[in-house]
């Protein structure tokens, strides 16, 4: 009994220490170096979400999954900023050695944050790998070499295009079928892919008949579902002697089945997130592959062998991988206004800017992108010909966010399509995108980075008056830096709209022949913003109007009349007109509302003419002035006989 109980005080003991070994591995901080990578997951229709892996290979080669927060890696900059690149991780074991809870993410010491550029010969092998328990072969090997194809869509053929001919799969290839030594079900333990038995397996059964050396990815084409996603990103691999960071895509048939999910997986393998719109998702990007890949198919860009053909990644994309030059990369200063000419994105035709970057006053690393789409090349089923703007936060798991600025969850309608005489305007970030007019291949376009924007103007000016007085009337705008030039556009009852272009003030004169309540109304406006103001001037003093008519210039010599008409039909009559012309004797006459003289001057020169109307309700006056013209020349006319 002694001995039963010593037996089993040990055993629980021995578990006691075991528990508290578990836990204190669990605790336990760790630092661990190697290379960190991302792989994304991408379900079959696009309409649940994306899934994003992250690892680590140590330097002594062991894969560690990481469970890393989206917060920590922003403040580690981003996937951007840490994709394929040595890194140093601290945390805790939630499994030993194989998945480690996230504490901090950083940059290995002497590391750069810039992405990695792919430019030139980038092969890759396609392994087409079957489970035992699976007999379907869904497609014959000569079906996944011609993806690779140098004319369209072939794999070559299109990111020969997207990267401006600095980038190609030349000399990539496919292998296959091999047969993988598990069923399906160990490949997919629990319901999710186990990626390093999945490519490890499928590279080993392929290694006799496969020289690996030439390529720098792997693309492995399964025989069946994995568990509902297609894959790609990269792995740390060893083939034929080549030891590090691989980009690999793992394919289920419906992946192959369409070459837009190639190239998307594909762009994983070169590095690049997701985009998306900014609701919350992430294939709603419809200008992107590396969004909504399938959105080009429901516009009729499929081929009858290789299904659903994609468009290009947006700019943003395409900088992080070095295919835009810095000559054709524009980036706005803090309080400049440029106009600029944006080349389209596909197939451009001139060296004019392809990518126009905007940085956000206030939110360090952030920025817009304005970039052109024209319907040509793999970019031929998009939506419309457009200027497209990306929000960039590279901190985001999608860095780029669509500007859609009617929030109607589409980004493939005008909301999103930025046309001639459009303005994008960030009020609080005194950002101001305008396009300004389209080229045969591109946009013109303004940015403005020191744009402050009319928010309020009023009116100042008398609210009571008398008929037939000028009446002057100003305007002033807030706040009084907003960026000038500031249009004018004043209306008023019974008058003529008047258009001025001024500074922070303008004025307006006016009268009225007619008793009543006047209404004044000015909109101020600039690039950034407009406002509108109303003012109400009472006229209810009535006195006689006067109008001067008559010709403003005359020959020496010639008799030219003048006419007098006094408003309105109710003033009392007779009046006394009194007429003062330059150069001529007064003339006082007694007439109804009109009255007339004529006069005739022999030397030319400027003279001016006022005539005074007055009787029982006041008095009026106008005042005109006429040219008379130097002699008139006659030259000889010389006829032909």
């Amino acid at each position: 009994m002694t001995r039963k109980c010593f037996t089993i005080l040990s055993l629980l003991a021995v578990l006691s220490m075991l528990f508290q070994g578990r836990v204190s591995v669990a605790q336990q901080s760790v630092s661990l170096q190697g290379q960190f990578y991302v792989i994304w997951g991408d379900p079959a229709t696009g309409v649940e979400g994306s899934r994003e892996l992250y690892f680590l290979t140590t330097q002594q080669g062991e894969q560690v999954q990481l469970s890393l927060d989206t917060s920590i890696l922003a403040q580690a900059g981003g996937v951007i900023a840490l994709n394929r690149k040595p890194v140093v991780v601290e945390g805790g074991w939630v499994e030993a050695n194989t998945l480690m809870q996230v504490q901090s993410i950083a940059l290995a010491q002497g590391v750069s944050a810039s992405p990695q550029s792919v430019i030139g010969p980038q092969p890759w092998i396609s392994i087409m790998c079957k489970f035992p328990d699976v007999p379907d072969e869904p497609k014959n090997l000569a079906y996944f070499q011609g993806m690779y194809s140098s004319t369209f869509p072939g794999l070559d053929h299109y990111w020969r295009e997207v990267s401006f001919n600095l980038a190609n799969v030349q000399g990539s290839n496919a292998a296959g079928w091999f047969t993988l030594p598990y069923p399906r079900s160990h490949y997919i333990p629990g319901g999710d892919l186990d990626h390093d038995a999945a490519v490890h397996d499928c590279t080993n059964v392929a290694d006799p008949y496969v020289d690996f050396s030439p390529y720098i990815g792997v693309n492995l084409m399964f025989n069946s579902e994995l568990d509902g996603y297609a894959w790609g990103g990269g792995h740390y691999l060893c083939l034929d002697g080549n030891c590090g960071y691989w980009s690999v895509t793992w394919e289920p048939p419906w992946g192959y089945e369409s070459v837009s999910v190639i190239a998307h997986e594909g762009g994983h393998g070169f590095g690049l997130p997701h985009s998306s719109g900014n609701y919350g998702e992430t294939y709603d990007n419809v200008w992107d592959v590396m969004s909504d890949s399938w959105d080009p198919c429901y516009r009729g860009a499929e081929d009858p062998t290789y299904g659903c053909i994609g468009q290009h990644t947006i700019a943003y994309h395409k900088d992080i991988l070095g295919w835009i030059a810095p000559a054709q990369k524009y980036t706005a200063n803090p309080g400049t206004a440029q106009t600029i000419t944006l080349e389209r994105l596909a197939l451009p035709q001139s060296g004019n800017y392809l990518l126009a970057v905007v940085p956000i006053p206030g939110l360090p690393g952030q920025f817009y992108t304005v970039e052109a789409r024209q319907l040509v090349g793999y970019d031929s089923h998009n939506p419309g010909s457009a200027v497209i703007i990306h929000h960039v936060d590279p901190n985001r798991d999608n860095p780029a966010h669509v500007i859609d600025i009617d929030g109607n969850g589409e980004t493939g309608d005008a909301g999103a399509m930025w046309l001639p005489g459009e303005t994008f305007n960030d009020v609080s970030n005194h950002i101001l995108i305008k396009v300004l007019s389209a080229t045969p291949t591109g946009f013109v376009v303004l940015i403005n980075t020191g744009n402050t924007p009319v928010s309020d103007v009023g009116i100042t000016g008398p609210s009571q008056g008398q008929n037939c007085t000028d009446y002057t009337f100003t305007a002033a705008i807030s706040p009084t830096n907003a960026t000038a030039p500031i249009t004018y556009l004043w209306q008023a009852s019974g008058q003529e709209p008047v258009t001025h272009t001024n500074e922070i003030t303008d004025t307006v004169t006016y009268r009225w022949p007619e008793l009543g309540t006047q209404t004044i109304t000015v909109t101020a406006s600039n690039e950034g913003g407009s406002a509108t103001a109303t003012h109400a001037i009472q006229i209810d003093t009535f006195i006689p109007c006067l109008t001067l008519s008559g010709p403003r210039s005359a020959w020496p010599g010639v008799t030219v009349t003048f006419t007098a008409t006094v408003t309105p039909l109710t003033t009392t009559v007779p009046l006394t007109y009194t007429w003062v012309v330059d150069g001529q004797s007064p003339i006082t006459q007694t007439n109804g509302l009109v009255d007339t003289v004529s006069y005739a001057w022999l030397a030319p020169g400027v003279y001016e003419l006022t005539v005074t109307a007055t009787g029982p309700d006041g008095v009026a006056s106008d005042t005109t002035t006429v040219v008379i013209l130097a002699s008139r020349l006659f030259l000889p006319i010389a006829l032909r006989h």
